[in-house]
């Protein structure tokens, strides 16, 4: 860091920024949390222009690197000069769709019974009866009348001829009915609670002069890489929640506020800067 960078982060630190000379096109833009706002798109009368969104020069805190750092969170909007930190929420909708329950299951077997039908049958039967005759033969009978052979005479029967065929004796009606019951549907919802605290300022300098004094109890190399953990350490300390508590009492608490699921490594790297800040409140 240039010795132009000290003095201008010694000026500007703690006190209201005005010297627009300073900002070139360009420049990024960081939130007091160190995540980005944009680059610098044009540099105004009153202010800078960022993402086409206004900026004003009292929510600038410092140049520093050829970087502007901001009085506010990147998670926060400014417009017009005016911080707008959106409040959200989540609500909780409820739909319905729709899901097999269960069946009904209508099962078909096949069984076989014997069935006995009457039926008549007509048969024919050959009678033969001799009578006794005296006559002449007539010449057809002459001629084939010493002849032998066999006189067939064809006995007729009627059988049995057994079909089968299916019929409807009757049928199964299935239908199905709608009922609607109530249910409470109950999950969790969350809430963004934004508490805007106007003091931090006052205690941002004692921070960096900490920093800088003890830097090598420290595992960020430059305070702008090393504020966003104190910050966090100051406002666990400012939460009503934790008045009077020590460090170690809410370390976890912290942690998985603020760090989510953070490696233990990284927790280590970062604690002491955390405990810094929470001390120096909660010691006041």
């Amino acid at each position: 860091m240039s010795d132009n960078t000290h003095k201008n982060s010694d000026t500007n630190s703690g006190s209201t920024f005005t010297n627009l000379n300073e900002i070139k096109t360009g420049y990024e833009v960081y939130g007091m949390d160190n995540q980005t706002f944009g680059t610098v798109e044009k540099v105004l009368s009153d202010g800078i222009q960022v993402n086409g969104q206004r900026i004003a020069t009292a929510a600038i805190a410092r140049v520093e690197n050829k970087r502007v750092y901001l009085q506010v969170a990147g998670a926060d909007y400014l417009q017009d000069g005016v911080l707008r930190v959106p409040i959200i929420e989540e609500r909780l909708t409820v739909g319905k769709r729709m899901v097999e329950a269960g069946a009904a299951e209508i099962r078909k077997t096949v069984t076989s019974e014997e069935q006995t039908v009457p039926i008549d049958l007509m048969r024919e039967e050959v009678n033969v009866q001799t009578n006794e005759l005296n006559r002449a033969l007539t010449a057809e009978e002459a001629a084939s009348a010493f002849q032998e052979g066999v006189i067939r005479v064809p006995v007729r029967q009627e059988e049995a001829v057994v079909a089968k065929e299916a019929v409807v004796t009757g049928e199964v009606v299935i239908n199905k009915t709608q009922t609607s019951e109530r249910q409470q549907i109950t999950d969790t919802v969350r809430r963004v609670r934004v508490d805007v605290d106007n003091n931090y300022t006052q205690y941002r300098n004692r921070y960096e002069q900490q920093f800088e004094a003890n830097q090598g109890q420290y595992a960020s190399t430059s305070f702008s890489e090393a504020e966003p953990n104190f910050q966090v350490g100051y406002t666990a300390a400012r939460d009503a929640r934790n008045k009077g508590r020590k460090f170690n009492e809410v370390e976890s608490d912290i942690r998985s506020t603020y760090y989510g699921d953070s490696s233990n490594d990284e927790w280590k790297r970062l604690r002491e800067e955390v405990r810094t800040a929470y001390d120096d409140v909660q010691n006041g």
